[in-house]
Order: C-alpha cells, then sequence, then structure tokens
C-alpha cells in the first residue's frame, strides 16, 4: 500500500539520484544543467515534506512558501531564518530552471555552486526532518 510515508521517501530517493546528476554537471562545468538539476532536487525534497505532514502537494514547481506554511500551521518547529532562505531559494530556482535548461540563460560558475550547494542543504534538511519524526 503506498502511504504519504513511502511516497515521501520515494520522492527522497529520487532526489538523491536527482543530486548525483547536479554534482556531476557541476564537475563537468555544465552550470545550465547544475542548477535545472538541483531545481529539481529541491522541489521534490520539499514535496517530500509535504507528504509527511499530510499534505497534497501543488502541481507546481516552487513549493517553499507551502512548505513553510504547513510545518508552522502543524507546530513543526521551523528556524525563521532557514524558512525564509528556503521560500527564497525555492522561489530563484524555480525561476532559472526553464531558462536554464533551454539555454535561454545563461548560468555562471557560481550560479551552479550555488544552486547545488542549496540541493544538498535542502535535501539534507528534508531527509533529516522525515527521519526524526
Amino acid at each position: 500500500m503506498v502511504t504519504n510515508g513511502s511516497q515521501g521517501r520515494r520522492l527522497l530517493t529520487e532526489a538523491t539520484l536527482v543530486l548525483a546528476e547536479a554534482q556531476a554537471a557541476l564537475g563537468a562545468a555544465h552550470w545550465n544543467l547544475a542548477v535545472r538539476r538541483a531545481q529539481e532536487v529541491v522541489e521534490l525534497a520539499e514535496k517530500a515534506v509535504l507528504l509527511w505532514a499530510g499534505r497534497d502537494y501543488p502541481k507546481v514547481h516552487d513549493v517553499g512558501a507551502v512548505v513553510t506554511e504547513t510545518l508552522r500551521s502543524r507546530n513543526v518547529a521551523l528556524d525563521a531564518e532557514f524558512a525564509e532562505w528556503l521560500v527564497a531559494t525555492s522561489s530563484d530556482l524555480a525561476r532559472k530552471r526553464a531558462p536554464a535548461f533551454y539555454g535561454e540563460a545563461e548560468m555562471t560558475e557560481a550560479e551552479g555552486d550555488r544552486a547545488v550547494a542549496a540541493a544538498v542543504t535542502v535535501l539534507f534538511w528534508a531527509t533529516g526532518l522525515l527521519i526524526a519524526h
């Protein structure tokens, strides 16, 4: 039987696989692909958290604000500074995903580095949240 918990864990597993692709793209100096894949990691991790919290996720790419609002409404401790960073990061990467993927904008090495580092942070946080509870 598929449950929110098992579905959330599946999304985290997929996020881990996509993170490896983002890191490989970064290592191969494919900044645009690194940004795109990093966005996918963040999105999957955030949606895993929503499932864990018992909420269906919206079929959009930027769910950072929905995650923070959902956790607060369920009295899950969430550092205010991290919540603000998560919302801003999710929004920034969602805005960049299509232009990066389709070559409509050239991402820089610094943007690739920041995106992949953010993906690692969000995935680590989401995994820890699901494991701790």
